[in-house]
């Protein structure tokens, strides 16, 4: 069995809880006895989010063997541990961890007071918390803040290709780009830093995510993103892909942002068996609405009558015109349509447009204009 694995593969996500049995051996430590794959991964998991320095387990013999045992000390790492020494105790293994500062600052956060931050991990976690502040004033919704913190990070963030090919083997605990508060720190570095900065922000605001791995189709390399949670949905986001290289000022990318499995599995592999599916579109969940031509979008949009309609469409006819957003305006112009209409080229799906429409409602004399402020709620930008 290896006795040091490095951190290759990321969170495990939701798995099914099965309660894990505690013994009293060896001495004065709690042991405990899992019964199956599942049970060990939860109960790991579980330590490693409270930083525990050392986790005693043992592991049933009619469940394990030792190409199991393997995968799971191999697993465990999940991109929170960055190194896991493993010693064998008769048939109780002692697992001692080293943890990554992403999870060290997210265990301090929560007043974890066995954790001590270095100045570094200090000065990042600060920074997480300013870029909140910022990203929350007009993000309210979990898929707003994912998609406003995808958007800091990629906006902030330079590639570190210098560093891309792991030239270089830092120790753990160096500063370096690998790591998630060089990213904060200093906006720069590779797959991980992207990785770790991003699931940590979304844990402070409350945002289930999970950190994974796997390997690229394109050429086997292996490569880290992230898995979140947006309301009722799990949806893949690549920060690291969603930003151009070289470097381009003021430029967003979203085409891995919010990507479902089938998605995702046209560019990578990754194992399946161990994270959430992703089914579902998060921030549009009726994903893009076709239409074979202009004339039946705009019937589509006098059906919904006085409703606010947010879509994502594609346009048969429009589908390979570089105009695509200039024309359909002019043809809602030449029908007449009752309400106002916003189309602008859509930033999360490939030759689709982003459209919004809305009918003014008219007042009778006896009611007011509501007074307040107004509640703006980003879902994508969109060009008037």
């Amino acid at each position: 069995m290896k006795k040091w694995c490095a951190a290759l593969f990321l969170s495990i996500g939701l798995l099914l809880r099965v309660p894990a049995i505690a013994i009293a051996l060896p001495p004065e430590k709690e042991v405990y006895q899992v019964q199956d794959f599942n049970a060990a991964c939860e109960y790991l998991l579980e330590q490693a989010i409270e930083c525990k320095g050392e986790i005693w387990l043992r592991l049933d013999d009619q469940k394990f063997n030792a190409a199991t045992r393997d995968k799971l000390f191999f697993l465990l790492p999940s991109y929170r541990i960055a190194e896991l020494r493993v010693e064998v105790w008769g048939d109780i293994y002692k697992l001692i961890p080293a943890y990554k500062s992403c999870v060290r600052m997210l265990n301090a956060s929560r007043g974890n007071q066995a954790v001590r931050l270095n100045e570094q991990e200090q000065a990042a976690l600060q920074e997480a918390y300013r870029v909140l502040e910022e990203v929350k004033a007009s993000a309210k919704t979990p898929a707003e803040v994912a998609l406003a913190l995808h958007d800091w990070i990629v906006l902030h963030s330079e590639y570190d290709s210098a560093n891309a090919n792991f030239d270089r083997k830092y120790a753990e605990g160096e500063y370096s780009p690998f790591d998630g508060k060089y990213l904060l720190l200093e906006h720069k570095g590779v797959c991980d830093s992207y990785v770790q900065a991003y699931w940590l922000m979304l844990q402070l605001a409350g945002v289930p995510c999970s950190m994974m791995s796997g390997q690229m189709l394109s050429d086997g390399q292996g490569h880290a993103w992230n898995l979140v949670k947006m309301g009722d949905h799990w949806a893949h986001v690549d920060t690291t892909f969603d930003d151009p290289v070289p470097d381009q000022p003021g430029v967003v990318l979203h085409t891995c942002f919010d990507k479902t499995d089938a998605e995702m599995a046209e560019s990578r592999r990754w194992d399946k068996s161990i994270f959430p599916s992703a089914q579902g579109s998060a921030l549009f969940p009726d994903g893009v609405r076709e239409f074979e031509s202009v004339e039946a979008c705009l019937a589509a949009l006098r059906e919904a009558g006085g409703e606010v309609v947010s879509w994502s469409v594609q346009i048969a006819e429009l589908r390979d015109r570089a105009d695509a957003d200039d024309a359909l305006r002019a043809a809602a112009l030449q029908a007449a349509l009752p309400g106002a209409l916003r189309v602008g080229h859509d930033p999360l799906y490939p030759r689709a447009l982003r459209i919004r429409y809305s009918v003014p409602q008219p007042l009778t004399e006896s009611k007011e204009c509501p007074k307040g402020a107004a509640t703006t709620v980003r879902v994508a930008p969109v060009q008037p």
